[in-house]
């Protein structure tokens, strides 16, 4: 979050007399509580060549760096559907929330206090580390869990010091047996249980909606198929439970409804 972000840009804005003064692009995670303790009551924030924003409360940034300091932002992070791994300058883990855990397969106290360069040497994290630059790696398979991961590592900044790396790991498992499933039925004609997928196939609209509804076909055909089985449907498909369920979340399939309606 930039403290431009907490402000509506405008042209025009009037200073008051004696207000601070803050660049539009300063993470929040830069500033210190003793800092903008320090400020007048209101604050300046400005863009490229000084041009004047917008105002920001002192109050606003104090309450923020509060819940940063309470470990709110953590909380967050823990509960966020995508892995999360830090290391610090020197490459020492200090943060993974339990999605990483669960996708990369390695426990906790596996990685906490750790070298990642000892971990696992041939990370994006520790080429990070080295160019401290971004750096992605594509969909790829983690054969001890089997399961695909998209990869983005990160230079993490403090006070324009280098503080280390985040590596934000997400889970598309799912949508790479879907892409796969996708690519072997494209053009053909599947019916099952009276189901045809071809209209999920090539139906009018955007791509997207088409792959959204072929996943919601594969998905209620594989309940179908083992009598709505949640647990058999997730092994089925290989997918996470939480996976699951967001998927059902995200295209509208709710059991009850689709039994009556194949009643």
């Amino acid at each position: 979050m930039k403290v431009g972000d907490l402000v509506k840009r405008t042209e025009k804005a009037r200073m008051p007399e004696h207000a601070g003064f803050l660049c539009a692009e300063t993470s929040l995670g830069l500033l210190e509580r003793k800092q903008v303790e320090r400020m007048p009551e209101f604050i300046c924030v400005a863009g490229d060549r000084n041009q004047s924003w917008g105002l920001l409360s002192r109050e606003l940034l104090l309450f923020l760096l509060r819940k940063q300091e309470d470990g709110f932002f953590e909380e967050i992070l823990d509960r966020i559907s995508d892995g999360v791994l830090a290391a610090d300058s020197q490459g020492r883990i200090f943060y993974a929330n339990p999605v990483y855990t669960e996708i990369s397969g390695v426990p906790l106290y596996r990685l906490i206090g750790r070298m990642i360069q000892d971990v696992d040497p041939a990370s994006i994290l520790c080429r990070t580390l080295r160019e401290k630059a971004p750096v992605s790696d594509g969909k790829h398979l983690v054969p001890s869990v089997r399961k695909y991961v998209d990869l983005q590592a990160y230079p993490i900044w403090k006070n324009r010091k280098f503080f280390g790396a985040v590596l934000i790991s997400r889970d598309v498992t799912a949508l790479h047996h879907l892409d796969q499933e996708l690519r072997r039925r494209t053009g053909t004609v599947y019916r099952d249980s009276g189901k045809t997928y071809e209209k999920a196939l090539l139906q009018d609209g955007p791509l997207t909606d088409q792959v959204h509804a072929f996943e919601r076909q594969v998905i209620l055909r594989e309940l179908e198929k083992n009598d709505w089985n949640r647990t058999q449907t997730m092994e089925t498909l290989e997918i996470s439970r939480r996976t699951f369920y967001r998927k059902c979340a995200e295209l509208g399939i709710k059991e009850e409804k689709e039994r009556a309606q194949d009643d």
